[in-house]
């Protein structure tokens, strides 16, 4: 019961927060409705198709059969730790935990190999950093450094990860994981097209609640106390009001973030791409629920994960300032 509360609690919140504040939440609902209609389901819909069409035609079993065939070749992880990587990267958001989980309850990692693993391989897909940034922000590098910047800091966290790791006695490498044979050309378009409509309507129903909770939260003030709590530390490094106010948004959500940040008039755009790297690094709440139902499921720690996150947002801001620096 005292589990259930967890649960119970913040929902009855929220929907007394729906019923006092309903003209806000409608708005922001509508302002969410239209940032998927212009921009999200265009940039976003033909890249989950692509990366649909290429797991369905057997890349994530050719990976895994690849990689698998390394000795600890992988940042001190077993080999087949390179496919959630790789899924990440072209699937996004939270791919490469639930492909971190499927390795570990397949036997192919052991608990502290999929903590590691978790600590890195959990990241942004290329589609939302080459395709939905640019869209928001405008400038044509934009997509190059968010995305560099955010593999960059992810090997990162991956070579510290190797290099404050335990030291263990080698393995003979595991068989690859079992994945459904490649389907023929047709029948994976097919496939592809179904779940990139899926994904896609997942994406947008996600980004629809999370603009009304944020409009919820900003009417009862809680956006603004944690506004506030982020302001304090951040403002140390010379981080403004308005965007600790943006950044609060992506806390909770990255794409609510993003859009707040590409709608200031009163920063620098290095500002402003500099904190979407780090709402890109960090991912949000939004992305963390998502990702611990198949790590909680699977028996794992969640702190490695946090940890992960939190450091690749701070990473993350420094490669884009020294990207920016370099293409300037």
């Amino acid at each position: 019961m005292t589990r259930r509360l967890f649960f119970y609690i913040p929902a009855a919140l929220f929907a007394a927060a729906l019923l006092l504040y309903r003209s806000e939440c409608a708005q922001a609902a509508g302002e969410g409705a239209a940032l998927c209609a212009k921009t999200l389901i265009p940039a976003l819909f033909p890249f989950f198709v692509l990366s649909a069409f290429l797991l369905n035609a057997g890349l994530a079993s050719d990976l895994s059969r690849l990689f698998s065939k390394t000795k600890r070749g992988f940042f001190g992880l077993p080999g087949a730790c390179a496919v959630p990587f790789i899924l990440g990267a072209l699937g996004g958001y939270p791919v490469g935990a639930a492909s971190v989980c499927a390795l570990y309850d397949a036997g192919l990692c052991t608990k502290r190999e999929a903590g590691r693993a978790l600590f890195f391989c959990s990241n942004c897909g290329a589609a939302f950093t080459l395709a939905v940034c640019p869209a928001l922000f405008g400038g044509k590098n934009t997509g190059a450094v968010l995305l560099l910047s955010h593999l960059g800091a992810a090997l990162v966290l991956g070579a510290l990860s190797a290099a404050f790791s335990k030291k263990s006695a080698p393995k003979a490498p595991a068989a690859p994981l079992s994945f459904p044979p490649p389907q023929p050309f047709g029948a994976a378009l097919s496939s592809a097209l179904a779940s990139g409509v899926s994904q896609t309507a997942s994406v947008c129903a996600c980004v629809v609640f999370f603009f009304c909770v944020s409009a919820a939260l900003k009417a009862s003030n809680a956006l603004g106390l944690l506004s506030r709590a982020l302001y304090l530390p951040l403002s140390l490094f010379g981080v403004s009001r308005p965007l600790s106010d943006a950044l609060a948004r992506g806390v909770l959500e990255m794409t609510n973030g993003v859009y707040a940040l590409s709608a200031l008039s009163t920063e620098s755009e290095a500002a402003k791409i500099c904190a979407a790297a780090a709402v890109v690094g960090f991912g949000g709440f939004s992305v963390h629920l998502q990702a611990l139902s198949p790590i909680l499921r699977s028996r794992l720690s969640p702190r490695l994960y946090f940890a992960g996150k939190a450091l690749h947002a701070a990473f993350g801001v420094l490669f884009a300032r020294l990207l920016l620096f370099v293409l300037k």
